[in-house]
């Protein structure tokens, strides 16, 4: 993983659900407003970071349920 990514990783350990769910939305949204004006790199970049994120949340979820 990434020096960023892990950090990130790190970080979001501290996160509640909810707060979760809230980031990856906005970068979902985010993501698609880059991918539309044409911005693939940007869009590239906060695609990855919402895979960690997302990653992260559902490896949370598995480890509670």
């Amino acid at each position: 993983m990434h020096e960023v990514e892990q950090g990130l990783s790190h970080a979001a350990t501290a996160m509640t659900d909810d707060e979760f769910e809230t980031a990856i939305a906005a970068l979902h949204r985010r993501e698609r407003a880059f991918l539309v004006a044409g911005d693939t790199n940007a869009a590239s970049s906060l695609m990855r970071t919402k895979f960690v994120l997302l990653s992260t949340l559902e490896r949370r979820r598995s480890e509670i349920g």
